[in-house]
């Protein structure tokens, strides 16, 4: 320990403080570590470190004086965080020392202005790294058993059951496969709101959308950790900011949804396969090689540049699309070069639960804009039709037809549909609850046709943040169930719902939504 760091007085002189930061130099060579005991991968600091430089003599009060003057003893080691070379590397700028290893992900940041001496040049480089107790990357568990999947394994959904005399917990994966049908798993979110209103210390790696314990937003989350909120059964739900439910009412939009469009899938006589989220984003379009129908589930949040390029691909070769959720393609999305276990996300400018300061928006796993990727001119109206309009609470909303649907180029679409209303039954508390509308002025090419609306009647729901917010009944804020056909001839039908999947599973006679979705599915398979 000792005077690891300085504040810059107003009068001019330094203001001298005793941090106590961890620090430690190993004993027998030149290592040195910050924010963690030495030879050690737990986080021991809150705290944005800046400006790091090793003296060979200790400075007094006058030698930091002239340091601080622009005029001092240069320091003989130096770092540069001025700009993300290599993510998990501080890069040296002396010979003498070598690059700086980062552990557990922490978050490069611009937080830490360079102070100036008193012509203006810059006393440090520019660039920090803001460094969580809670950071978390690889939890690093000993392997104690391997599971071995039979190569001829069906495509879709599993669990390990694992359990002792204390509890029992199911943990989920996939196996993929190829077919002319295939459901894109939405795992990128299921790892954003992993651990959701989970104690960190029980099960460390917080979630997207919690805060650090110093009340700085979560901005790289991992999946090598412990994770129960990926149960098949739990039921996640962001209430005050971070909550976690497992009652009936609250509403399901992470695996358990993407079950019930799997059982949808499935009972249509299809055989379908699914594809993970990083397969798309390795991969790009050659993973979707040979499918005719892509279906998007419940909740696709969380979408990389890499994988809205396929999709835009898919489509213009012909492919065609449905989107059974809501609130999609919405957040600028990064994955480590070389670890994609590792995800960021630095929220602004949307209808969010934080938000990252300005200077700290460009992501640091490719040099890329964070927040909506509306603001990055690639609007998920653009790839789907539609795009998030609204969220609440409410009663369940139900969509009606518009007279566009009954055009005689549709009525394959409605046939074996009753009546003019569809959403109104579902396990997932009928549709809506986050929602899309279609918006003439960012209408994707191709012709779109809006066929039915959700309108709320209730002021527990409202409109988007980004577009002005506002309670319901209002202008704008509404669902719209819309196809789109493209130059390709390819068709892509968006629910517009993140509940609307939990309307393909009623037990019994078909639902309308359910036979519409089905209509669309062996047409498009067709054609």
């Amino acid at each position: 320990m000792g005077v690891f760091g300085g504040y810059w007085g107003r009068t001019g002189g330094p203001l001298i403080e005793e941090l106590q930061v961890p620090l430690a130099l190993a004993s027998g060579d030149s290592s040195l570590c910050i924010g963690s005991p030495f030879d050690s991968r737990k986080g021991d600091l809150d705290g944005v470190v800046a400006g790091i430089g090793v003296w060979d003599a200790a400075l007094d009060i006058v030698d930091l004086m002239d340091v601080m003057s622009g005029v001092g003893a240069k320091p003989t080691r130096e770092w540069a965080m001025d700009a993300v070379r290599d993510p998990d590397r501080v890069p040296s700028l002396t010979a003498t020392a070598m690059d700086m290893e980062l552990f557990n992900a922490p978050a490069w940041s611009s937080q830490v202005p360079a102070p100036l001496s008193s012509d203006g040049r810059p006393l440090i480089r520019p660039g920090s790294v803001h460094f969580h107790t809670d950071d978390v990357a690889d939890c690093s568990w000993p392997v104690v058993h391997e599971v071995t999947i039979p190569p001829d394994a069906a495509s879709g959904f599993y669990t390990v059951s694992l359990s002792d005399e204390s509890c029992a917990i199911e943990v989920p994966f996939i196996v993929a496969g190829r077919s002319n049908t295939a459901l894109l798993v939405s795992t990128l979110t299921w790892q954003a709101y992993g651990n959701l209103g989970r104690d960190p210390q029980t099960f460390p790696g917080r979630s997207h959308y919690s805060l650090h314990d110093d009340g700085s937003p979560v901005i790289v989350s991992t999946c090598l950790r412990p994770c129960p909120t990926l149960d098949p059964h739990a039921r996640l739900e962001v209430e005050g900011g971070d909550g976690f439910a497992d009652h009936e009412a609250v509403v399901t939009h992470l695996m358990m949804a993407d079950l019930y469009a799997w059982h949808w899938l499935r009972t249509e006589g299809v055989e379908p396969v699914v594809i993970d989220d990083r397969a798309l984003h390795a991969d790009g379009a050659a993973a979707l090689d040979g499918v005719r129908v892509l279906v998007l589930s419940a909740h696709p949040e969380y979408w990389t540049s890499s994988m809205l390029d396929a999709l835009q691909e898919f489509t213009g070769r012909g492919g065609h699309v449905i989107y059974l959720g809501g609130n999609g393609l919405y957040w600028v999305t990064s994955l480590h070069p070389s670890k994609p276990y590792l995800m960021e996300v630095r929220r602004w400018g949307g209808s969010q639960t934080c938000s990252v300061e300005e200077v700290d928006r460009r992501h640091q796993f490719e040099d890329r804009l964070g927040g909506l990727w509306a603001d990055s001119k690639r609007p998920p109206n653009a790839f789907v039709g539609v795009g998030f309009a609204g969220f609440g609470a409410g009663p369940s909303m139900t969509f009606e037809r518009r007279a566009s649907s009954y055009a005689d180029e549709w009525a394959w679409a409605f046939e074996g549909v009753e009546g003019p209303r569809l959403g109104g039954e579902g396990i997932n508390v009928g549709a809506c609850n986050e929602f899309d509308s279609f918006n003439p002025a960012l209408a994707p090419d191709g012709r779109s046709t809006i066929l039915a609306s959700s309108i709320p009647t209730s002021n527990d729901h409202f409109g988007v943040f980004e577009a002005g917010g506002g309670r319901a009944p209002a202008d704008g804020i509404e669902a719209d169930l819309v196809v789109t056909v493209n130059g390709s001839g390819a068709m892509t039908l968006a629910l517009s719902s993140i509940t609307a999947s939990g309307c393909l599973v009623v037990q019994g006679r078909d639902t309308p939504m359910k036979r519409l979705c089905s209509n669309f599915l062996h047409r498009m398979l067709k054609t």
